[in-house]
């Protein structure tokens, strides 16, 4: 904290500052954003899927009738705000301001980030991968992998742009899967990189522990 800032008054120190172990804004372009709202509320336009017809001739033109609808997103503020004291930086070599700009900057990416998992967390759907899929009551496996992307297929959804937002005590279990981490079956090393980024189609994005709640495990 900025105002506690003379604990570094010391006669020699390093320039270098440490931050705090802590993510940064992970999510971003995993879905629509827009930005430069006026206003509380913003829409995202959606618009239904038709069907083709027999075309006879002479009949008259069958229109599709496609419906247009509208997805609403409320707007929230948030701040992330501290303290500097500018006769405090004339005593320390290092620039606190510039480091509080990370630290800040870091801060509303969390929360941004927190804003699409508490949607994800609150949205209804057909779509749910059962915990029971790999095993009894397992952690995240292959098999819910697999059958995540088969319930897409069967949607349609478009095989580009599918992101999989996984916990790191998932991911750990993830790379304790032979069909995960075998070359005979990926191409990627995931051993030794300890990460798997892209698996089924799926881009995945690992997460851990955040004070704004993070990814329910």
């Amino acid at each position: 904290m900025a105002v506690s800032l003379s604990t570094n008054f010391t006669t020699l120190f390093d320039a270098e500052v440490k931050h705090a172990y802590q993510a940064s804004q992970d999510l971003m372009g995993t879905c629509r954003s827009r930005y430069g709202v006026t206003g509380s509320t913003v829409q995202f336009p959606k618009m239904a899927k038709g069907a083709a017809t027999l075309r006879i001739p002479q009949s008259d033109v069958v229109p599709l009738n496609v419906v247009h609808t509208n997805v609403s997103a409320s707007l929230s503020d948030y701040a992330a705000s501290e303290y500097t004291d500018l006769f405090d930086q004339s005593h320390v070599n290092y620039n606190e301001r510039q480091e509080l700009v990370t630290t800040v900057a870091n801060a509303i990416g969390r929360r941004a980030d927190q804003i699409k998992l508490d949607a994800f967390t609150a949205a209804s759907g057909t779509g749910t991968v059962a915990n029971s899929i790999g095993g009894s009551n397992t952690n995240l496996n292959v098999a819910k992998i697999r059958e995540a992307s088969r319930l897409l297929n069967g949607k349609n959804v478009p095989k580009d742009g599918r992101y999989f937002a996984i916990h790191a005590d998932s991911l750990a279990n993830l790379l304790s899967e032979t069909q995960a981490t075998s070359s005979d079956f990926v191409s990627m090393r995931a051993l030794m990189d300890g990460s798997i980024t892209s698996y089924l189609g799926f881009t995945f994005v690992t997460l851990g522990d955040r004070d704004e709640g993070g990814l329910a495990i």
